[in-house]
């Protein structure tokens, strides 16, 4: 019988951590929390719970996340975020599947803002591989979007059971939140990217990524919200690329 880490990275999470290591006992072998030295409780949340907690200051998330699954044992790594939680058909799979588990598995995340949950356009079913033998693959990528990476080609099998994601409390935080992906997008954006194409980019992107989530993808579908969410993710868009062009900029007239 095979065995599964639930690995965890979280700061300040206690509105969420405990919906999330709840969904995670039915299959878990073992459950590990690396903590950036949380303020707001989340560290008394856990004591309730057997599993191993682990404080460590926080660098970015790819370094954190492979520094999490490195203290794993088990023959499964599972990886979710603090503000996610395994839907009950998912978890009853994994405890009753682990002489079986493929070597790579992808899931789709349902994301919610507040209590709606997003059925369509660019945030459904938003595809993530989370489970994989142990050794075969790191976290790495870019920031603010990291990826599992595998040391060979893989093709994960793809479940239909899903995790649920309390993506953001309400919209306004869904806007705060996205000023600060687009800054931390731009970075790597201005390093790869003359200024021209930046410019290119930025006028076209984030019409294409608007006609593709409302239209191709029907996030017309999910109502006001859905008009809201597309539009959103157009001018994070945008933005990234006005904020990489300006650093080029800067860099240029020093």
């Amino acid at each position: 019988m095979m065995t599964i880490a639930s690995v965890i990275i979280c700061f300040n999470e206690a509105a969420h951590i405990e919906q999330c290591i709840d969904s995670l006992l039915p299959f878990s072998d073992e459950i590990i929390v690396v903590d950036s030295f949380s303020t707001d409780g989340t560290l008394g949340l856990l004591s309730k719970y057997a599993i191993r907690v682990e404080q460590r200051v926080f660098t970015d998330f790819i370094d954190q996340k492979n520094y999490a699954n490195s203290l794993a044992n088990s023959d499964f790594i599972f990886s979710i975020d603090a503000d996610e939680y395994v839907s009950e058909d998912l978890a009853t799979y994994l405890a009753q599947h682990k002489g079986s588990l493929p070597d790579v598995m992808s899931f789709p995340r349902l994301n919610k803002i507040g209590d709606k949950k997003i059925l369509f356009g660019s945030w459904y079913p938003d595809r993530k591989i989370r489970l994989w033998k142990r050794n075969l693959a790191q976290w790495g990528g870019t920031i603010p979007h990291e990826s599992v990476v595998f040391s060979s080609p893989t093709s994960p099998v793809r479940s239909s059971k899903c995790i649920i994601h309390n993506a953001y409390p309400s919209v306004s935080h869904l806007q705060l939140k996205s000023n600060q992906y687009a800054h931390m997008a731009s970075v790597r954006l201005a390093q790869k990217h003359s200024i021209v194409i930046l410019m290119i980019k930025c006028l076209i992107s984030p019409l294409i990524k608007m006609f593709k989530g409302y239209i191709l993808k029907q996030g017309f579908r999910n109502g006001a919200i859905g008009w809201t969410i597309e539009k959103n993710i157009a001018l994070e868009t945008y933005k990234k690329y006005i904020f990489a062009i300006e650093r080029k900029l800067k860099n240029e007239l020093k």
